[in-house]
């Protein structure tokens, strides 16, 4: 009896930290944030100049550990909080983009969403609503679309992706070649 009363000891000690995983990311969604977007510049190679900025996810919990992204988009989503994480996500760095104009700093900033973003309908409505806000130029962001589980149906995409463009900001396909991306399917896409 001893390895299964260790294995049960085990699994409620599991349990027990990602209940308390779970809830600290609850908190940060309320307000008490430790999640924040870090730039990464991106430098023209012939002039040296930082031409843009790509927004990178990171989270410092309440104790200090330092959470990978995939791990926190991985609870983000088991949590059914997708919806409210893009929500924060245009609003910061459509704040951060504005805190950058007023600094004097013109830059592009690239935001990630994932394929599967392009289903949700409200997509646009938000990202247009966090640009209103902080009254960025739509020219100012990029969305950077990750294609490694491009999505198959483009009845939808293609109304997202036309609102998108409607706004005004610039869409490219992040890690081109690594996943779903067949240029006919792409096509469909322009």
């Amino acid at each position: 009896l001893f390895p299964y009363t260790t294995l049960f000891r085990s699994m409620e000690e599991l349990d027990d930290r990602l209940k308390k995983f779970d809830q600290e990311l609850r908190s940060a969604f309320s307000g008490e944030s430790g999640l924040q977007l870090y730039l990464q510049p991106q430098i023209e190679a012939k002039s040296g100049r930082c031409v843009g900025a790509e927004a990178l996810l990171r989270w410092c919990r309440a104790n200090g550990e330092w959470v990978s992204p995939p791990e926190l988009l991985a609870a983000i989503e088991r949590l059914g909080y997708r919806h409210r994480f893009n929500r924060w996500l245009f609003i910061t760095a459509g704040q951060i983009s504005h805190n950058l104009a007023l600094s004097g700093i013109t830059i592009r900033l690239s935001i990630n969403l994932s394929a599967n973003d392009l289903l949700d309908s409200e997509i646009p409505d938000l990202i247009g609503q966090a640009l209103e806000t902080w009254n960025v130029d739509p020219k100012m962001i990029r969305l950077e679309i990750t294609e490694t589980s491009m999505v198959q149906e483009t009845g939808g995409v293609l109304d997202v992706l036309q609102r998108l463009r409607q706004l005004g900001t610039s869409i490219s396909i992040d890690d081109f070649g690594t996943g779903y991306s067949g240029m006919s399917y792409l096509k469909k896409l322009q």
